[in-house]
């Protein structure tokens, strides 16, 4: 269901041939119990960017309208659930030339993000983030 929410942003602003997303996870943790099951959101992002490159929007029902006629390239960041280091993954990004980021899914990770982002110009959407 989350795919959903990434095809206004794509649609929005996507006017070259390729699009690429950065997408902020915490694929691991430095301290503590697992919080969530981790690797799963960088696999449902990547399964994402695959039914939108290979056109199949089953899913999603009828989306002729959309003219998709763009790819899709996924970089995934490591936040390690660490605000300072998902705020290095937004500065890694930025000299791949990213349009947007995905994530972080914490607020406590996506706050300090959406500053550092914003400074640049890039739209962050987070997927679980409450603040």
């Amino acid at each position: 269901m989350k795919s959903l929410l990434l095809l206004p942003l794509l649609t929005w602003c996507c006017v070259a041939a390729d699009f690429k997303l950065g997408l902020l996870a915490p694929l691991r943790t430095l301290a503590g119990p697992e919080i969530l099951p981790r690797k799963l959101v960088a696999l449902a992002g990547l399964l994402a960017v695959k039914h939108v490159n290979e056109r199949d929007f089953g899913l999603l029902g009828r989306v002729d309208s959309l003219a998709l006629t763009h790819n899709i390239s996924l970089l995934l960041g490591d936040t390690l659930s660490d605000a300072g280091i998902a705020v290095e993954r937004v500065l890694e990004f930025q000299g791949e030339n990213i349009h947007a980021i995905v994530g972080p899914t914490f607020s406590s990770t996506a706050v300090p993000v959406s500053y550092v982002a914003g400074a640049m110009s890039l739209p962050v959407l987070s997927y679980a983030a409450t603040s």
